[in-house]
């Protein structure tokens, strides 16, 4: 039997890779590519980003920009003094609330085409306090699937997710024919999952108010 061989570390690994020409021109070129790629996806996205940020700022909303991360590791939420939302992720990365800013988010996702902008203003409207008449704009927008062409660098799937994962947290009992109508269609197939928990919660919903209403009936006179 040969020697084994000793365990090399990160550190080796990577110097190993860096010396070796070959490697190094693959990763050029490919850091070259997936930045032109952002590039080119940030132009696609400025049509519909740069008036969403305007009417946000419009309306002073802020966001703490370190609380996230404090949360996550256990610390005391502490930080500087709230910024201007600068980036439509921003809300998403922030354990506040915003309920100002709900009607300018529902009022944007009716508009939106760019899948990554769906996604991420569904993802911002993944929040109790988006419940109510502005939850059913998430659904149409689930519904009609009016995004623009879907391609390997901004599929659609992931944008049907955020809307029917927003439906989890959102949705009501007016909802559970159109999610089950949803389920039943071969387009959703990505979302199947989630929107089997939208009907989950709705369906719940529905049984809780139901039981509601048939005691308070009962302590009609």
């Amino acid at each position: 039997m040969g020697e084994k061989r000793k365990p090399i570390t990160a550190a080796e690994f990577m110097a190993r890779r860096q010396a070796d020409p070959e490697w190094v021109r693959r990763q050029a070129e490919y850091e070259a590519a997936h930045k032109a790629s952002v590039a080119q996806m940030q132009k696609e996205m400025e049509p519909e980003v740069s008036p969403l940020l305007a009417d946000i700022a419009a309306a002073g909303v802020k966001f703490y920009p370190t609380k996230l991360d404090q949360w996550k590791s256990g610390g005391t939420i502490t930080g500087p003094e709230p910024i201007p939302v600068r980036s439509i992720s921003n809300l998403i990365n922030t354990l506040d609330n915003y309920p100002v800013a709900i009607p300018i988010l529902v009022k944007h996702l009716r508009m939106a085409k760019h899948p990554v902008v769906v996604e991420c203003l569904a993802r911002d409207l993944t929040m109790k306090e988006a419940r109510g008449p502005q939850a059913r704009q998430i659904l149409e927008k689930l519904q009609r699937l009016d995004f623009l062409e879907s391609t390997p660098a901004v599929p659609h799937s992931q944008a049907r997710w955020a809307l029917a994962n927003a439906l989890v947290v959102v949705g009501d009992e007016s909802m559970v024919e159109e999610i089950k109508a949803l389920i039943a269609d071969p387009r959703y197939a990505d979302a199947h999952n989630r929107l089997k928990d939208a009907l989950k919660h709705c369906e719940r919903l529905a049984k809780k108010n139901s039981g509601r209403k048939a005691s308070m009936k009962r302590g009609q006179p």
